[in-house]
Order: C-alpha cells, then structure tokens, then sequence
C-alpha cells in the first residue's frame, strides 16, 4: 500500500513540475526510474517519491493521512477498518474498545476500507499511477492503472459530496448513493463477486465520511452529537451545502480548498527573504510584472493561509498554503483553516466565543483521532497498528476534526449496518462471505481489478449519471434536476481476432417507453468538442505521452463496461450504431487540432516563458473559420483581442470577403474550391496600460500576426510595396502561412486610437472542408530593443511553425475511424437498474453469439420487458425517510449504538437529571420555547433557565421544538397521550437526592440479564434514566431491569429472578448488568 489520500487536481507531468519547482533537482534527473519504482507505505520513500507526491499545482484531500506520506493514520481507512471491525477486533489495536464494530472481520473490513481509502489515489495520486507499470497485484498491461485512472476520471469525482450547494441537491445525492448501492450490490450478488461488493461498499462509505468533511452539517451546532442519518428534517437543513471543487467557485458558499504547491513554494523560508523583492519586481511599473514569477507571485495568497504539516526530513516545504481556503477538515491541519472559514475560530485558531458547544473533548478526541497509529495489512491479510509517532489532542481545531470523524465512524457504521439489514436477508449466503472477507476475494490485485479492469468497474452504479444536481443555474453550465431514472450496464466484448476492432464511434441508442435517446460510449474522446468523460485535447493527444495515456475504445479482445443513462422510461431495445468518420471528418479534424496547438502555444501563462523576452505581454487570441462561415462573406470582420488587464486592451480588426471561383482552373472549381479576401484592417487602443507614460514613453502596443490557410492555399498580394509603419515579414511554410510583426507607434497611442495595419491583402483559395486561423500576439513595449522584438517575433514564428501539420499526417484518430470502421462484437450484457427515491433491477440481454456490425451499419438487441425486481425505497431500507428520521422497526437501532453512547453530548450530558416518558407532552404549560434543539440543548436550556425554575420540558421529536414549563406531571397536572402521530416526549426534572433515591432502590447483578421477559425496552439510556424508567413505569409493576453497558439499551421486566426464574451468565463478552429493584 501507498501513499494516498493527496487529491491531486490537476493531472500533469511530475518530473515538469519537479524539474520546475527546482527544488528536488537531484532526484529529477532521475525521473522516470524512481517514478517506476514499486513503492509501500511500509518503506521509506525517496526524495523524488515526496516531491512527486505533491507535485501537483493544486491539491485537495479528502480525509487524508495526517503524516502526508505515511499516513498515522490514513482517516478513510482508519474510519472504514474501525466503523466496521472495530478495536477489539483489530491486532496491535490502541486506544482500547473506542469503536466495537458492526461484525466484519478484519479482512473484510480492511477490503472495504482500502477502496475507500484509494479512490482518492486512482483519481489524484501520480505515486500511485506509477506503481502500475510495476504491474505490483495490479493488471498483465502494465499501463492500465494510468489509463483507467484517467478515463474513470468524471466518473471517481462524483462520489465526495463535493460541488452541492443546495439543500434538495445533498438530499438528492444521499439518496443517490443508497440507490446505487443498493443495485451495485444486488447486481454483485447475481455475479457471486464478493470483490466488486467491497469496492461498492468502500466508494460508497467513502462519500459518506467525505459528507462531514466537505459539507456544513457540523458548522450548525444542533448536528454535532448526531449523523445525517438520525438528525431531525431541521437540523438536516439548516443551511447545508457542500464546497465547491470541480465547479466554479462563484456558484458557491464557499470551497472544498486546495493546496497550492507554487505558492507553498514562495511562502517557504528561503523565499520569504525574498518577498520585499517580489512585491516590487512584481508591481505593475516592473519590466518583470507579465514574468512566469510575478504571475504565480500575485496569485498566492497573503494572510494566515498555510498548514502545518510534518516535512520529511526538511525536505519538503514544511508548510503548505491553501489558494484558496476553503470549509475541508479532512485531517486535523486542514482543520484549523476549515474551522476559520466556517466562522468557528478566529485568525489564531481559537474558539470564537459561543461556538465551541458540542465539540469533543480533547480526551475523546485522543480516542476518536488515533493520532500517530498506521493501520496495515500485514501476512494473510492480519491487522497491524503500529504506533508510529505519539500526539495528543491539544488545539480547538483538533476537537472540530476530531468531531467530524465521530461522525463519519459513526456514519459509516450506520450505512452498513442499514445495508446488513437488506442483505442477510435476501442473500445471507453471499452477505456472510461479504463479512467473513475469505482471501481469495480480498486479495490486492481483486481490489485493484475493480478500477482497472474495464469490465468490471462496479463503482459506476453510484457515479452513472448526471452531478452535481440542483445547483443554482450558471451561465452556460447545464442545468441538472434530477440524476433520477432507468440506467443500462453495458457489457461489450470485442472479438480477440485480427480486424476486430473498430476506431469507429459507437453509439448505444435506447428505446424506452418515453422515446429513443443516444449515448456515445467512448471513455476518452479526443478534441475540444468531446462532450463526455474526460476528454484529451488534440493538442495533448498527438504527443507519445497523450498517445500512451489515450484509452482506445473496442480494440481487439476489449472487454469494456459502460453505464448509460438516466434513461427516462423503461427500456424496450438497445440498437448499437457504428458512426465511421468521412474523409471530410479527417481533413477537418486536421485544422482543428492545428487551432488548438496554436491556441494551447499562445496561453497567457506561456507567452513570457516561449517568448523569453523582456517587454510586456498584454495577451493573445485566435480564431478558427471554417469555409461554411466564410462562404457569401462580404467585408466580414473578425477581432483578435488581447486583455492584458492592467498592461492594456487591444484588438487587431480583419475583413474577409468571398471572391468566388474567379482564376480557378475548372478542375478546382468543380472540386468546390473558392478564394477569399483577406484584409487586416487595424490596430486599436481599447484600453491603453495603467502605467502608459508614467515613468517612461515607450510604452506603446505592438502585434504580431499570423494568418493561415488549412486544405487550400495563402498568397500575397502584389501591391504589398511600401509600408509607413515599420513591420517584418516572413512566409513559414510555402503557400500555406504567413506572419508579421509591427513595431510600436513612435508617436504613441491612447484609448480609442486606430491604426491602419499596412500588412498586405491576403488570397486564401480553400477546399470546401478547409479553413483559416487568424491568429494575433499584443505587447507593450517596455524600454527593449528591436533586437529583442525581432527575437520575439521569431519565437512566435516557430511557435505557429510548430502548430502546422503537414496535410493528413495528424488526427489520426479520426482518419483512423475512416478506415477502419466495421466492428466484430463477441458478447453482450445488459443489467437495468432504476435509481430514485425506488429501486429496481434486473437483467436486460444477455449473449455470446456474436455478430459483425459494418461502418455506419446497426444492430438491434429487444430488451427482457417483464416486471424488475423491486428492491424497495432508500428511505426504508437506510431508516430514513425524505427530511425525517424512520419510525420502522430498527431505526432506533440504527441511529443508536456505542459510539452514541459514548460520545454524543445529548441525552448523555445532562440526561441522569431528567426522566423521560415517550410519547407524552404537558399540554397547555409551555412558558418559554427553542427551535431546532437537540434533546441536549433542551436539557440545557432547563437546567439553566434563570427566569423560572424548570420542572419540565416537552421535546418535538421531528422539528426540534424544545418547550419549557415550571409546571410538571404532578398533583393536579397530568400528561396527553393522544397527539397524532406522537410527535413529542416528555422530560421531567429530577433532583440529585431524589436520582440517589432511586438507585438505592435496586440491587446490581453485574455481568448477568433475566433472559427471555423483556416486557419494554429504550436505546441509548444511562443507568439512571433506565431505573428511572422502571420506577415510573405506570403500564405495569416493573420488578427488574437488564441494562447492556456497550449500546446503552435498557430492558424493562415485569419479572425478576425469583419464583423459579435465573439469570444468565454466558452472554458473550458480558455486555449486561442486572438490576432488581427491592421495594415498591
């Protein structure tokens, strides 16, 4: 195992950005050996390796190791191995009996949480793609890890509760998740493949723990002693959302954060010296201010933004700087920014006044947090927990991680156990070896094959489909309601014989009983009009990396899964189409790609860097015109603008006009081709430089430009003579591009000046699939010499040069697909399951026959049309109901247990002074009212009510109303039982003499229970409320009690060991008291 855990946002070169950041350089001329180098989290890791792990330019985590390289503890695995096994069950355990377990054993467990654990690194981790060319448990293609890695990338990010910035839209994915549970796990069942449950179970509880990271739940004070499961429907609302992360921020409250590994760079020692420096060289009057420095300079923020994370032997910035910040406490570091931007501490990370209620305490933090331990996997699968390194809890943002992590454990415990309920019971054969985690379904390349085995892939039946949902409209963004619907799981084996393959398009079109819709089932498309998954750009993918990384759908022997929908009606037949690219697709192709490099050559970020000259960059632009467009233009002008922001605006104006078939040989006319007049026009000052004449008067723009001809051909025309503006000329490749450079304006420019260009009038003849790229740089010059503009302008020449392909000799993908378009598929199957607030599945199409589909040929397959299983409502199954916590058998259980017992500050904080009677309230005596209250604050508020003595209060179970009154069920008084529904519990005040009274009426058998004559049970009580209870207890004589010490449940008798009736002793680990009470 590995480093993981480091959500990695951007996907890129390490051994660039090692080799960039220049502070690892030893290691980088190592490269690529280190890289391939089998690591584990047992073994020391290298220099390269550390660098490498968070060479990323953004980062976040999602419950991340607390040590970023070793972990001490991993938390999603930690979470996950505790929640599910619990301590005891764990070899090496510390801490004792903090978390029992739900009943998995340890190498189940440990399955369920290594999936956990390594979504983040299948998604962010380039430690972990390297391990994959070591074919370490992973697959016989050494390449696949990366491959997948990148192709299931859209789908691995839809599953952290990130990126919902409304109420319905987390309800909706909570929802979401239990469906596609549900199904995954009924599809594993009818498959018998324990391994892909674990890595259902694992991607699933994983969301889950991610929801009290990511999200506001515990930023309100009410949800801070229980999870979403079990909080009432307004203490689920009140104000929920989740940080932004891969959408833009602006829609947000606020965001998820991430790392910033540049701007941790600048904040470390050595360049914290120089920082006086950088804000000068950087000010907008510097020759340095467009410099790659001051760029990445100004954008890092100031203030109290870093994190204090151990460094490896001072190797590696010891403090890393969020940009931006953000409400994550995926570990106790992150924690203390979380806290500041969620309004809980100030800028030193202290409490502010009034926010610290229902926190943990730092003794329970100690046990809840497991600073320092590093659960592993050692031999045949037996735990191991080595204490590494020793911390205890001492700072407030450690109690507000520290809580968020109860709150997973205790989260994750419920979902499964929620899941248990199901499962024993409809397949109790196939849950007991999900339990048992026997080693031939727990193995490490099982767990690996469920990511990188594109037929398996399990994961998807909870990422399928529309995210985020119910987000505020934005702009352009699509709008998403509901990710509600009917979903096809596409299992397609290509034949393994030469010519089976396709480069082909293939789309699935689904009939339903609402209409036809069509998806393209392609992982990776290549080209900036690719529309789903994760879409290499020509530019990246015609390079030997974009090549190597590129996952080529239906090749030969390709056994792939796709999950399609949502699908609005119940599907009725799948007709699979092959779309064969045309030799027109290929040539256009070509031109695109050619926009794009040119476009990707010319990014603002790279201009200083490729130009490496001194004047000021203002900005770029290109535009790609297609013949269709130019067709019938008459004087047609198009702007190239460049917005240097404080360094100026311009634009370069150019006019095109159809000059028809005039000239052409008949040969050309009749192949459709046509000439078009190229004029540039202009240069114009929309907004000069802030600093224009300030402290020099060069400061004037100049342009390059760059006018191309793709599928046809460029010429000049004659009259291009005498020029009154100084400009260079010069042609790249013959007939097809030419650039020019233009000085500044010796007599100055300022906003809303025009220029006339005197760049010659251009002639592009183009085929009818042809096209012209316009391309313009702007500058300010700044004191440098023409000899620096020449060298400028011949960077920019080289880099247009770059971007030209010889005709047909790229995009050969989708020359590819021309070619070779008829597919041989070998087998087929189709699994339906329908997710929404209902769930259903079953098997759609299953077969081997196999079946030849041409290029642009069909083949259609009817669907099994007869009734699905219907596996039941989220709601019930997860003791949930839409805002409200289920009154079905089990939820008490559910949302009860030892971690409640032992942690959440509720009934437990104050309860022993209080005694309860369900179901009851004190009509008609309520003097002072709260809203949105737990039963703690109630308490609270009672005990602490200065305006009158509180005898009682009556709780709202369902809304939270907390009502107090100086009155109690006594003398003259009495409770109502009869509210519909029974919506309210009745708390009445209860002295200290008058608990001591109680408890001496009972005699304590310890380690013993009255089996068999339970006649009233309650969950989560002490064992005062509990002999409290009996006393009080008017629906019969109650003669004894059987308390259970680990989940607080409290047995109720009308019995007691006597009249021939004994007690137990055998229970297992003697979870029971016995208490006879001695007198009436």
């Amino acid at each position: 195992m590995v480093v993981s855990g480091a959500r990695q946002s951007i996907r890129t070169s390490p051994f660039e950005l090692c080799e960039a950041f220049g502070i690892f350089n030893t290691d980088c001329n190592r490269g690529r050996s280190i890289m391939l180098k089998f690591l584990s989290r047992r073994k020391k890791l290298s220099l390269s390796t550390a660098g490498v792990s968070l060479m990323a330019a953004g980062m976040a985590f999602g419950y991340a190791g607390e040590d970023i390289l070793s972990g001490a503890p991993f938390h999603h695995f930690d979470i996950s191995l505790r929640a599910l096994a619990g301590d005891n069950a764990i070899k090496g355990r510390t801490g004792g009996d903090t978390f029992p377990g739900i009943g998995f054993s340890p190498a189940a467990a440990t399955a369920i949480g290594w999936h956990a654990d390594y979504i983040d690194s299948y998604l962010y981790s380039p430690i972990w793609w390297a391990e994959g060319f070591s074919d370490a448990g992973g697959l016989a293609d050494k390449d696949n890890r990366l491959k997948a890695s990148l192709a299931q990338f859209h789908h691995l990010e839809r599953l952290h509760f990130d990126d919902l910035f409304t109420v319905s839209g987390v309800e909706d994915t909570w929802r979401r998740y239990g469906g596609g549970t549900l199904a995954g796990l009924e599809w594993a069942a009818s498959q018998n493949d324990v391994a892909a449950a674990y890595n259902i179970l694992g991607v699933s509880v994983h969301a889950v723990q991610d929801f009290y990271s990511h999200s506001s739940f515990i930023s309100t004070e009410a949800n801070r002693n229980k999870t979403w499961q079990c909080s009432t429907p307004s203490q689920r609302r009140n104000n929920l959302y989740t940080g932004a992360y891969e959408t833009p921020e602006r829609a947000a409250q606020h965001h998820h954060g991430k790392v910033s590994l540049e701007c941790s760079v600048f904040r470390t020692a050595q360049y914290k010296q120089m920082e006086d420096f950088a804000d000068i060289a950087c000010s907008g009057v510097s020759p340095y201010n467009q410099s790659t420095f001051c760029i990445s300079y100004r954008q890092c923020p100031t203030g109290n933004t870093n994190l204090d994370v151990q460094s490896v032997a001072g190797r590696i910035p010891s403090a890393l700087v969020l940009n931006p910040k953000g409400i994550a406490l995926d570990s106790s570091y992150l924690a203390k920014p979380g806290g500041i931007t969620r309004g809980l501490l100030n800028d030193n990370g202290r409490f502010i006044t009034g926010k610290s209620n229902n926190f943990v305490s730092l003794e329970q933090c100690d046990l809840i947090s497991n600073f320092g331990v590093s659960c592993d996997e050692g031999a045949a699968h037996a735990q191991s927990c080595p204490v590494e390194t020793t911390r205890s809890c001492a700072s407030d943002h450690e109690r507000i991680f520290a809580t968020s992590k109860l709150l997973a454990t205790e989260s994750t415990a419920q979902w499964v156990k929620s899941i248990d309920g199901y499962m024993s019971v409809q397949h109790p054969s196939f849950w007991n070896r999900v339990r048992s985690g026997q080693t031939k379904d727990v193995s490490l390349k099982s767990r690996t094959q469920q990511f990188e085995d594109f037929s398996q892939m399990p994961f998807q039946f909870l990422s399928a489909g529309p995210y985020p949902v119910n987000n505020p409209r934005l702009g352009t963004h699509t709008f998403e309601k509901s990710a509600d619907g009917w979903y096809l799981r596409l299992r397609l084996k290509t034949a393994d014989k030469q010519g089976a393959g396709t480069d082909a398009d293939i789309i699935a079109s689904v009939k339903s009983s609402a209409g036809t819709q069509d998806f393209t089932l392609d992982y990776m498309p290549i080209g900036s009009n690719a529309s789903t998954s994760l879409a290499l750009t020509s530019v990246q993918s015609d390079t030997p990396m974009g090549r190597a990384l590129a996952y080529n759908d239906f090749e030969r022997g390709d056994n792939d899964v796709y999950t399609i929908g949502p699908i609005k009606g119940a599907p009725i037949s799948l007709t699979l189409k092959s779309k064969a690219a045309t030799t027109g697709d290929a040539v256009e192709a070509v031109f695109n790609d050619v926009g794009e490099k040119i476009k990707n050559f010319f990014d603002p970020s790279k201009l200083a860097v490729n130009f490496g000259s001194i004047e000021d960059v203002v900005g770029n632009d290109v535009k790609t015109i297609n013949f269709s467009e130019l067709r019938g233009a008459s004087n047609k002008t198009y702007t190239l603008v460049g917005d240097g922001k404080s360094e100026g605006k311009y634009s370069i104006s150019v006019k095109i006009t159809d000059k028809g078939t005039s000239g052409l040989d008949n040969q050309t006319k009749a192949a459709g081709h046509r000439n078009f007049e190229i004029v540039p026009q202009s240069l114009k000052v929309i907004r000069e430089s802030d600093v224009d004449g300030f402290l020099s008067d060069s400061d004037e723009p100049f342009a390059f430009g760059s006018f191309t001809a793709f599928n046809g051909s460029l010429t000049q025309q004659e009259q291009f003579v005498h020029f009154p503006v100084k400009i260079r000329v010069r042609p790249q490749l013959k007939d097809q591009s030419f650039s020019y450079k233009m000085d500044p304006v010796n007599d100055g420019m300022d906003s809303g000046d025009v220029k006339s260009l005197t760049w010659p009038t251009l002639t592009a003849t183009l085929a009818p699939n042809g096209a012209v790229v316009l391309a313009a740089a702007f500058f300010e010059s700044d004191e440098e010499t023409d000899a620096d503009r020449n060298r400028s302008f011949n960077n920019f020449v080289t880099g247009v040069e770059k971007a030209e392909p010889a005709p047909f000799s790229k995009s050969l993908s989708t020359i590819g697909s021309a070619a070779g378009s008829e597919w041989a598929l070998a087998e087929i199957d189709v699994y339906g399951f329908y997710r929404s607030d209902v769930v259903k599945t079953k098997s759609l199409y299953s077969s081997r026959q196999g079946w030849t589909i041409p290029g642009n040929g069909t083949r259609t397959f009817r669907l099994n049309t007869s009734a699905p299983r219907t596996i039941g409502r989220v709601d019930d199954i997860f003791k949930w109901t839409k805002g409200s916590i289920s009154t079905l058998s089990g939820g008490a259980e559910i949302c009860g247990g030892p971690q409640s017992a032992q942690f959440s500050q509720n009934e437990n904080t104050v309860s022993d002074q209080f005694s309860r009677t369900e179901n009851a309230a004190l009509s008609g005596y309520n003097d002072k009212t709260f809203n949105n209250y737990t039963v703690a604050q109630c308490q609270s508020a009672c005990l602490n009510e200065k305006s009158f003595y509180c005898k009682s209060f009556d709780y709202g179970k369902e809304t939270g109303r907390c009502d107090l009154s100086k009155n109690d069920a006594s003398g003259k008084t009495s409770l109502k039982r009869d509210y519909p529904g029974n919506p309210y519990d009745h708390y009445k005040r209860v002295s200290k003499a008058s608990q001591a009274a109680i408890a001496e009426k009972f005699s304590h058998t310890r380690n013993a229970a009255l089996s068999g004559y339970n006649h009233k049970s309650f969950s989560n009580y002490t064992v005062a409320q509990c002999q409290s209870a009996c006393v009080n207890e008017d629906s019969f004589y109650c003669k004894s009690i059987d308390y259970n010490k680990n989940t607080g449940q409290c047995d109720l008798s009308k019995n007691d060991a006597s009249a021939g009736l004994s007690l137990s002793t055998d229970y297992p680990g003697n979870p029971y008291d016995h208490y006879k009470r001695l007198s009436k």
